[in-house]
């Protein structure tokens, strides 16, 4: 007979448990199904805020290289010289440009 009553008794604590544990289980899911949808959010905007930032820093290597070009072009008559030829076709009196196509 003891070992019968010790068995309901352990029976009783199984199912209290269960139940405890499937009570955490539905609070855990429910806060699962609240907040996954933000963290999703907060991880593409990372993404999307470092992607930014590459291009941030891509932009501002570009406009320091044309700063250099625009100083050059303002400073250096070597170099004003040099895009003149290359980008407008001039040349020098008595020069004579030789193009050679592929």
């Amino acid at each position: 007979m003891q070992a019968l009553f010790g068995a309901v008794k352990f029976w009783r604590r199984f199912i209290s448990m269960l139940g405890k544990f499937s009570f955490l289980l539905g609070v855990l899911l429910t806060l699962l199904v609240i907040f996954f949808p933000a963290f999703s959010k907060i991880q593409e905007l990372k993404q999307e805020n470092k992607e930014l930032e590459e291009k941030a820093a891509r932009l501002a290597q570009e406009n320091a290289s044309l700063a250099e070009h625009n100083k050059n072009l303002e400073t250096n008559n070597f170099y004003i010289e040099k895009a003149a030829r290359e980008k407008m076709g001039i040349t020098k009196k008595g020069e004579t440009i030789y193009r050679i196509s592929p």
